[in-house]
């Protein structure tokens, strides 16, 4: 019998979910791999270990690590958005601990009930181009200052419905003159390049889950008002890989680095993403165009239909080759609601973006079904 670090290149041991692995901008596997001259056998290792201690300690504050999905991932149907204050507004030089005596109150009675939060800086930027996009693309009441691009600061809320957006959006221009407006950042915009925004929380329910000291010691210490939220601390280091959600600042040397060091979770062998060939048979062809059995529709809205097989597959490996990946498992294979380890699969999730019919940039999830061993994938979902 296989123990749980053989999973991804047998077919025994327990299936698992790994929601998101930061190997974007967190460099602990990375400088654990160079400094202990590991293989990609045990990279992996060492990234399951991290997630199963992570799902522990999450689980002795009250919080299911599986509950955490959408606060980690892309979801199609919900928006990741930026909310902009004005920094030189703010009434002390602490003014990231000032906007979240507005911010946290609006969370608890507005905000998704999962969701990841972060805040900071815009990093500096040609002045006239931050304006130019802000312009663009800030939701607001009316004008904006003119500032430093380091004087804009941003609270990055994940996960949010429409009605959440308006709703935190109301609640915090009621709250603080600072408040500017906010950008729906669902899709790509080049602001996220300059968007290295450290991650505040994970919001689950009445939960922050936050990085903590080796004794449990939570980092943070939220201002004493109008909201009821509870502190769950995750060892600083265990947070950083597993809970840290990841934007995409869109550099593809940080891309290719962290699919490469993600997808030995797999039992892959430090290859990117990149360089995944990816195949489409033509029963999945079928599948996917169908209108009323597969996922014909979101082919569709995407401006996909009518391409053959091959042109289909090539578009969409064009995409994947620059994304990140997401919803890492290890799925046991069943027949006639029988174990079938011969249908036992490695999947992921990544997401991609194609123009509507109108101009609209949307985003879909690629589901893949990897294989290690060729370090190829086969497209199964698109929705």
């Amino acid at each position: 019998m296989s123990s749980e670090s053989d999973v991804p290149t047998g077919t025994t041991g327990p299936a698992f979910t790994i929601h998101s692995l930061n190997n974007y901008t967190n460099v602990y596997v990375s400088s654990s791999a160079a400094a202990l001259d590991l293989d990609s056998k045990h990279v992996g290792d060492l990234i399951r270990a991290l997630h199963r201690e992570t799902t522990r300690e999450l689980a002795r504050g009250g919080v299911e690590y599986a509950d955490l999905r959408w606060a980690l991932t892309p979801r199609a149907t919900h928006a990741e958005v930026a909310f902009l204050f004005d920094s030189t507004a703010a009434e002390s030089n602490h003014y990231g601990f000032e906007f979240s005596k507005s911010w946290l109150p609006a969370l608890w009675r507005h905000g998704p009930q999962r969701t990841a939060i972060s805040q900071g800086d815009i990093l500096s930027a040609p002045p006239d181009w931050v304006w130019k996009e802000l312009d663009e693309h800030l939701v607001r009441t009316n004008d904006f200052p003119q500032l430093a691009t380091e004087q804009y600061y941003v609270l990055y809320l994940t996960n949010m419905s429409r009605t959440q957006v308006s709703a935190m959006d109301a609640a915090l221009r009621d709250s603080t003159a600072a408040y500017l407006g906010y950008v729906d950042c669902s899709t790509w915009t080049p602001l996220k390049s300059f968007m290295l925004l450290p991650q505040y929380a994970i919001r689950d329910g009445d939960a922050l889950v936050v990085p903590a000291d080796e004794d449990g010691s939570p980092h943070i210490t939220p201002p004493t008002r109008d909201h009821g939220f509870r502190l769950v601390g995750v060892e600083q280091t265990l947070y950083g890989v597993v809970l840290d959600h990841r934007m995409d600042n869109g550099v593809p040397e940080w891309a290719d680095e962290d699919s490469a060091l993600t997808l030995t979770a797999l039992g892959g062998a430090q290859s990117p993403l990149s360089e995944l060939k990816l195949d489409l048979d033509e029963r999945r062809f079928i599948y996917l165009t169908s209108e009323t059995d597969g996922h014909g529709a979101s082919v569709r809205r995407a401006g996909l239909d009518g391409l053959s097989r091959e042109e289909l597959v090539q578009a969409i490996e064009a995409k994947i080759r620059s994304g990140l990946m997401f919803h890492l498992r290890f799925v046991h294979g069943t027949r006639d609601g029988e174990p079938a380890p011969e249908n036992d699969a490695l999947m992921f999730t990544v997401p991609v973006e194609f123009p509507d019919g109108a101009g609209t940039v949307r985003r879909y999830q690629v589901g893949v079904k990897y294989s290690p061993a060729s370090h190829s994938g086969e497209v199964v979902t698109f929705h």
